[in-house]
């Protein structure tokens, strides 16, 4: 049976044309959209009127999206360049010129540290807030790159980490894994020093 879908808002949201829009996935309840006329609108899902209105782009907005805590966006342009805003203080906090041609495509890693954008330029770009720099360029996409995706590995370890537990071993087995458990533990905090990703990229 399949599901009943009706409209639940419609509204002029920009001078141009509507390139890109996104939920804030903690609320589910705020929405941003950029357009044409090189504006992002922050709107409250069901209410007529943006919440805030951003501008000092430099081209038109070709995509964005928001931090875990819906406290920053990033945004990309037809220029190629990415801003960075503080939604709280409602002022850019930074802008990244990272591509040759439009920024196509923007995802926060988990981690919320790091995101990744694309481009028509064929580059996959890894960037780290704090410092507000590219960390790694993932070339040699045959074309424009439209789609990101980071997977979570954190949530496969434990559940791996579980169901070793529940296996019953005898003394000499638990006392292996629990020297193979620490070498892993160490190996782990070595690990989280720097981030860990894995994308699928896909291209037109």
């Amino acid at each position: 049976m399949s599901k009943r879908v009706w409209k639940l808002q419609d509204f002029v949201a920009h001078s141009g044309r509507v390139q890109c829009a996104r939920l804030g996935e903690k609320s589910g309840q705020v929405l941003a959209t950029g357009g044409d006329d090189k504006r992002v609108n922050i709107w409250k899902v069901g209410k007529p009127n943006a919440m805030m209105s951003l501008t000092g782009h430099t081209s038109a907005v070709e995509c964005l999206v928001f931090d875990k805590q819906e406290e920053v966006l990033i945004v990309g342009c037809s220029g190629g360049s990415m801003q960075v805003w503080n939604l709280e203080y409602r002022k850019m906090a930074g802008t990244l010129a990272g591509h040759r041609t439009a920024c196509s495509v923007v995802e926060f890693h988990p981690y919320g540290e790091f995101f990744a954008s694309g481009s028509t330029d064929t580059n996959l770009k890894i960037w780290d807030l704090r410092r507000k720099s590219c960390i790694q360029t993932y070339p040699g996409h045959i074309g424009a790159v439209t789609a990101i995706w980071f997977s979570n590995s954190d949530n496969k370890k434990k559940k791996d980490n579980s169901n070793k537990k529940k296996k019953k071993t005898s003394k000499k087995q638990n006392s292996k894994r629990k020297k193979k458990n620490n070498n892993n533990i160490d190996s782990n905090n070595n690990n989280n020093k720097r981030p860990h990703w894995r994308c699928d990229c896909h291209p037109l």
